[in-house]
């Protein structure tokens, strides 16, 4: 799978200046930030990437700029209309998912090679968790836009957010769901 060599991220780290903190919490080798606190991405790891639980997708050139696109989306979305302070386990849940973009690349390689976009963003509480951890699911829902007839798409992966770093739990399971179209 491709993944875009710069990606935006907006900030869900303590501040203004958490850059060296965040690049060593994500495994960067470099995190610039931006003058709007966002940060800058540079020098992902390997651009074929293989993550686990979500089949290995091939993007192709022309693809990259839409699986780009997507994730921008996906960031400023999270970051506009889900925001919140990482106060509850909810939020840092979600936050979290919106930080750790190898999964997210991955996810929306997959969606974007089967012509979907992102519909809905839900955090749920994981009924599935380890002793004394604190996990909750983060589903995002698919759509094909050219056609409302055709099923949904959803990707789930758990995150574990008892400890100050959150850690992702297991794969990123998918599955398909009947489109909530009610044409006959």
């Amino acid at each position: 799978m491709t993944i875009p060599q710069q990606i935006f991220i907006a900030p869900y780290a303590q501040g203004v200046g958490d850059s060296d903190r965040f690049a060593q919490a994500t495994g960067l080798d470099y995190v610039e930030e931006s003058s709007v606190g966002e940060f800058v991405l540079g020098s992902l790891p390997p651009r074929e990437v293989k993550t686990s639980g979500v089949e290995s997708v091939e993007v192709d050139e022309a693809q990259v700029p839409l699986v780009r696109e997507a994730l921008s989306n996906f960031l400023h979305r999270v970051y506009n209309d889900l925001r919140n302070v990482g106060k509850t386990s909810r939020d840092r849940a979600l936050n979290f998912a919106a930080t750790n973009i190898f999964q997210a690349a991955a996810t929306f390689a997959q969606a974007i090679a089967q012509d979907r976009q992102l519909d809905i963003i839900t955090v749920e509480k994981s009924p599935f968790c380890r002793l004394n951890s604190d996990c909750w699911d983060i589903r995002l829902e698919f759509y094909d836009p050219d056609s409302s007839r055709r099923g949904r798409k959803v990707f789930c992966f758990t995150i574990d957010v008892a400890l100050i770093m959150p850690v992702t739990i297991g794969e990123i399971k998918s599955w398909s769901l009947p489109s909530r179209s009610k044409e006959s």
